[in-house]
Parts: C-alpha cells; sequence; structure tokens
C-alpha cells in the first residue's frame, strides 16, 4: 500500500436529486404565500439556482436586490488627508447592474454605474456625514442602511471671541473666549500674550479682572488636540478710547496755541520790522525836507550862477555888476 492510499478521498460530483419542496404542502389558496425550496446533492455545494416556469426561464424567487449594505476598508478612525473606500455589497439575480451613491445630508446624488465602490483618496473634513447606496438590477432596487463617515482632523478655524464690560477702562472686566472646528475636540486651550515667552493662562476662556494699564496689548490661543494645533489671529486689549481720545484734542489745544503763538509773534516781529523801517524812511523823508526847508530859508534868494562863476542878471542871463556885488556880500568870506 502507498502512502496515497492512505490519504481521504474527496469526490467531487455535480448536482443530483435535485427536487423542489413546497410549502405549505396540500390545498393552496389564492392569495396566501407560498415558498419553493430548490434542494439538490452536490459537492461542492451549489451556490447558484435558475428558476424556469413551464420551460421558461423566470424569477418566482423574486429575487430583486437584498440584504444591501456598505463596507468601509478603513480600520477604526478615519483621518484628514488618508484614503477611504466604501463598497456597496447587494445580493441579487439578475446582478446589480447599477450602483448609486447618495449623500443624505443634502440628498446629494454623488455618482451613480456599474461600479460598486465610493472612493475618497484624500478624505476631509468635509467629506464627514452619513452614507447610502442603492443597488438595481432589472427587477427591482435596494437602498442599504445609512452609515456614518466621521473624519478626524486637527483644530483648525481658531477664532477669539471677545466680550467686555462695556468699554475697556481701567478697573474692568475683559474675558477672550477661545472657538475652533477640531476632531476629536480640543484637549487643550492655552493663552498667549504677544512679546512674552511664556503662556498667560488656559482653558477655553481667559479673563482680565481690575484690568490696568499694563493689561494692554495683543493676545491669541492655540487650540490643541491628538491629531495637531492651530493659533488663532492676536486681538488687541488698549485702554478705554474714550478716554485716550479725550487726550487728544487737549494735546491739540496745546499745539493749536503753540503753533498760533510762534507765528503771531512772527507776524508781529515782521508787522514791526516792517512798520518800523516804514517809520525810518518816513523820518528821512521829513529830515531832507526839513533840511530842504531850512536851507531855503537861510538862502532866500537863489542865484544862478554861470558856467564862469559869474553872476547872472536874471532879465538877460548876462553879467552884472550889481549882482557880482551882491554876491561878494553874501559870501562867508565878507
Amino acid at each position: 500500500m502507498t502512502l496515497l492510499e492512505n490519504q481521504p478521498h474527496f469526490v467531487t460530483d455535480r448536482p443530483k436529486n435535485t427536487v423542489v419542496v413546497i410549502e405549505p404542502r396540500g390545498q393552496i389558496t389564492e392569495g396566501s404565500r407560498v415558498t419553493l425550496t430548490c434542494r439538490t446533492d452536490a459537492n461542492p455545494p451549489a451556490y447558484y439556482y435558475r428558476w424556469y416556469k413551464n420551460g421558461r426561464y423566470t424569477h418566482l424567487s423574486n429575487n430583486s436586490p437584498k440584504n444591501t449594505r456598505i463596507e468601509s476598508d478603513a480600520s477604526g478612525e478615519m483621518t484628514e488627508g488618508s484614503t477611504v473606500t466604501l463598497t456597496c455589497m447587494s445580493e441579487a439575480d439578475p446582478p446589480v447592474h447599477t450602483y448609486t451613491w447618495i449623500k443624505k445630508s443634502g440628498a446629494v446624488q454623488l455618482k451613480s454605474g456599474k461600479e460598486k465602490t465610493l472612493i475618497f483618496s484624500k478624505i476631509r473634513s468635509e467629506d464627514r456625514g452619513e452614507y447610502l447606496c442603492q443597488a438595481a438590477n432589472r427587477i427591482g432596487q435596494q437602498d442599504s442602511p445609512a452609515v456614518s463617515v466621521q473624519v478626524s482632523y486637527r483644530p483648525k478655524k481658531t477664532t477669539v471671541l471677545f466680550s467686555h464690560d462695556s468699554v475697556i477702562a481701567i478697573g474692568n472686566t475683559v474675558t477672550l473666549t477661545c472657538s475652533s472646528d477640531a476632531n476629536p475636540p480640543v484637549e487643550i486651550y492655552t493663552w498667549f500674550k504677544v512679546g512674552e515667552s511664556t503662556p498667560v493662562g488656559s482653558g477655553q476662556q481667559y479673563s482680565i479682572t481690575n484690568i490696568s494699564s499694563e493689561d494692554g496689548g495683543h493676545y491669541y490661543c492655540e487650540a490643541r488636540n491628538k491629531h495637531g494645533a492651530e493659533d488663532s489671529t492676536a486681538v488687541s486689549i488698549m485702554e478705554d478710547e474714550s478716554v485716550a481720545g479725550a487726550k487728544i484734542p487737549v494735546l491739540t489745544a496745546v499745539i493749536t496755541v503753540s503753533v498760533c503763538g510762534l507765528l503771531g509773534l512772527f507776524c508781529g516781529v515782521f508787522w514791526l520790522s516792517k512798520k518800523c523801517k516804514k517809520e525810518m524812511l518816513a523820518q528821512g523823508r521829513n529830515e531832507q525836507d526839513a533840511s530842504d526847508s531850512v536851507g531855503n530859508k537861510q538862502n532866500p534868494n537863489i542865484i544862478q550862477m554861470s558856467s564862469a562863476g559869474q553872476s547872472l542878471n536874471p532879465n538877460t542871463n548876462k553879467p552884472d555888476a550889481d549882482y557880482q556885488n551882491k554876491i561878494h556880500e553874501l559870501s562867508p568870506e565878507a
């Protein structure tokens, strides 16, 4: 006996002794439910059955799509950026010819055709929601139960919400609230002040009570979960603008008075200088006129002189002995 003779033998055979069992047995009343079951001996067991009525192929089993469901290849958590494949499974005879994918939120039809898979090459946070597939053959169709797709991602859209008691003034209270979109939710909130190396607070809210001028500055928060962290933009906390604004007109008034004073002084100096100049010119003219007047009074007689220095008779424009004598009398040496 060889070794092969000691091994068990598996005999395969085509289906045989095939029979149809009808339930319920006996007389069947119109409108009642009847089940036909096909039984056969086969090795391996039969996996496909075809029904005939009066020699023609039919679907007495009414085998439209059934047990339609969605299966996912993602084992555990779906992280943003990963690839996720959803597969629509259904039992149908004849086979399913159309698969339709629907996102329940908004009842959006994503795709329809022979492809039974829905693939997210890089799944995003916006892809989260409930999905279902619809399997259809020429007999009918069936929807799968909806499945929930949850996508994990780091914090995003991190912002600071600002609230305070009426106005920001010395002694008031200011409360800052950190808001962020994350899945799973934010685990740690940390508060920072720009220019300082260490955190100034923790928790989703940060309050500054009895605020003072030293508290002025720019603040921001950091939101963190197990996938990462994100900083918000900074918000500014300053002293009460109405108080600060009240300082501006005073300062402006001081500057205005100073500038106007300088301009007035300049204008005054310029005006005085111009006035003095005019007065000096006028005085010079007056002195000149006075001098001329005195000279005329001291010399009431104007005597024309010839080029030869001789006195001329005004009637004849010729030298005259009498005029010569008069000039001699008026000369200083006389």
